[in-house]
């Protein structure tokens, strides 16, 4: 259910939720950033929701649809309700605009909560949706990863020790990766990603980085 903890549980369970006065209908509203007093930045990544003109939302994070609901706005003030009709029992969101951005803001348990959100023409993607296909690592030709889109992964040729097969995961907060093999005896490796150019990824451990490019499938 969409409200049944407070806007910081939802955080942590990817389904958060938001949004801002004279808020647009059918546009992709992009979380930029959430803060909480006394605990700082805690933004997802590629956080998204979109409020239908019907009165229906939807949320998300990158490619991964959840959040499904309802809302109503009575002046500067925004109200969810989870699919089951019930309202969030945190209360509404205090919306304003000023230049390209919408925050909302309320307290929850003694604590202020801010949201920063910005309207997008796309549904904005998350590292698991780029990081999806096969890679090769620029320093070893022939080592390969194929990262599949049901958080399996392959490897081909001897470069990460004793795994040959797993699961992969990112975690919601950060971009941290963590490959966990299959076995009697699991092994898990994490690390930093990053983007840094089209076709290209990088994975960061420390003071080691590897660099990936895509392979063409």
């Amino acid at each position: 259910m969409l409200f049944r903890h407070s806007f910081l549980t939802l955080i942590a369970l990817l389904t958060m939720c938001s949004v801002h006065t004279q808020t647009p209908t059918d546009t992709w509203l992009t979380v930029g950033k959430v803060t909480v007093a006394g605990q700082g930045n805690m933004t997802p990544v590629g956080r998204w929701f979109r409020l239908g003109a019907d009165g229906h939302v939807s949320g998300g994070n990158g490619g991964i649809i959840h959040s499904p609901g309802t809302y109503s706005i009575t002046g500067d003030s925004l109200l969810f309700y989870n699919e089951y009709g019930s309202p969030d029992p945190y209360g509404a969101f205090r919306q304003k605009a000023s230049g390209d951005t919408i925050t909302w803001n309320r307290t929850e348990e003694g604590m202020a909560v801010t949201v920063y959100l910005i309207p997008t023409d796309s549904r904005p993607q998350g590292p698991w949706d780029r990081i999806q296909g096969t890679w090769e690592r620029s320093d070893l030709p022939g080592a390969q990863i194929y990262l599949r889109w049901d958080r399996e992964f392959r490897l081909r040729g001897d470069w990460l020790g004793e795994v040959r097969r797993g699961v992969w995961h990112i975690r919601a907060h950060n971009p941290e990766l963590r490959m966990i093999s299959e076995g009697d005896a699991p092994v898990a490796h994490d690390f930093t990603i990053a983007f840094p150019e089209p076709g290209q990824m990088t994975w960061t451990n420390g003071d080691e980085v590897w660099v990936f490019n895509r392979v063409p499938e």
